[in-house]
């Protein structure tokens, strides 16, 4: 018998519910996050498109992001747990909230990796395109990666999940 809140009792209820199948689930996700990092923006260049003579939809100035990807992640990955910790200490429930995180963690994993090769393979440029010719690699790169947004796949899988 356990004294309830006692130390020992909490960690036996952890482990009780606690699966190595769980561990394999924050694998596949780490996994999936490693695959996209790698293969997105590290080994995989964007779809090299024709651009009409005398197109006019690609000389907008360059602007900076209006959201920028530190805050599109803390919105996306940060928020959203921070509403299940503090969901779930009301109702004391380890296990709903180890499943709510990694849920939430494997959908954006799968998001971010379709949204990243699908700007891959369309290779769309965004409308400052030419006055990102200039510009280092990377920014040039970018420029043939607007379609799909991935600000707006994130925010849209992590709302709908929450």
């Amino acid at each position: 018998a356990c004294l309830v809140g006692s130390e020992m009792c909490i960690r036996d209820s952890l482990l009780r519910w606690f699966h190595r199948s769980y561990f394999y689930d924050w694998v596949l996700t780490f996994v999936l996050f490693v695959l996209d990092t790698l293969t997105a923006h590290l080994f995989i260049s964007p779809h090299v498109r024709f651009i009409p003579a005398n197109s006019t939809d690609l000389s907008y100035p360059f602007l900076p992001d209006i959201v920028p990807n530190w805050l599109l992640l803390t919105m996306t990955l940060i928020f959203p747990v921070l509403f299940f910790v503090a969901h779930f200490s009301f109702r004391r429930s380890f296990h709903d909230l180890h499943h709510s995180i990694l849920g939430l963690y494997e959908a954006v994993a799968i998001t971010l990796l379709v949204t990243d090769f699908s700007k891959l393979y369309t290779g769309r440029y965004r409308p400052d395109w030419y006055e990102r010719t200039g510009m280092p690699t990377k920014v040039i790169e970018d420029g043939r990666e607007s379609f799909p947004s991935g600000h707006s796949s994130l925010s849209f899988c992590s709302m709908v999940y929450l």
